[in-house]
């Protein structure tokens, strides 16, 4: 297995950019690389770019993955598990138990996510045979994190204190 991981972090400019920086690291740790035994596998919405990159450059054939997030029961955007449009499903107890969400309730929204990443699985990729991974080197791209908005949010608060505290001073003269 490969990881991409750095002391510092890589900064992208974009997707696009992200998957020509990758693909460079990519190359370096899969010297003699086989391309009719390897496959790019994307995680929408963000890997795709990236992987189309990667998958582009390397001429090894792009598919997708479409996993769903299980979340709890009274706050859906907290995951405590996955699902794979197949059914395979990963929960974890601890976060599970934390999030105080019944068992007949994940049973069911493990169906119900399972059955939307089959209808995404045929919206994205239509009539497309599926591949067949044995055997096969798979690169698995998954998106970025974008931190842009973090910093604008606390480039703006510190402008807003900044403003807030000239006012201070002002009315104090």
């Amino acid at each position: 297995m490969i990881k991409v991981a750095s002391k510092e972090p890589i900064v992208f400019k974009n997707r696009k950019d992200a998957g020509k920086q990758l693909l460079n690291l990519i190359k370096q740790e899969t010297k003699g690389l086989n391309k009719d035994n390897a496959v790019v596998i994307a995680l929408p919405r963000g890997g795709v770019p990236v992987a189309y990159e990667i998958s582009s450059s390397l001429q090894v054939p792009l598919d997708l993955s479409i996993p769903r997030k299980i979340g709890a029961q009274n706050n859906p955007e907290y995951a405590i598990g996955a699902v794979s449009e197949h059914g395979e499903a990963f929960i974890n107890d601890e976060l599970l138990a934390y999030s105080h969400s019944s068992r007949e309730y994940v049973k069911n929204e493990i169906e119900k996510q399972r059955l939307e990443s089959q209808r995404r699985q045929q919206v994205y990729k239509k009539n497309r045979k599926p591949i067949d991974y044995k055997e096969k080197t798979v690169i698995i791209v998954d998106g970025m994190y974008n931190n842009n908005n973090n910093n604008n949010n606390n480039n703006n608060n510190n402008n807003n204190n900044n403003n807030n505290n000239n006012n201070n001073n002002n009315s104090n003269n």
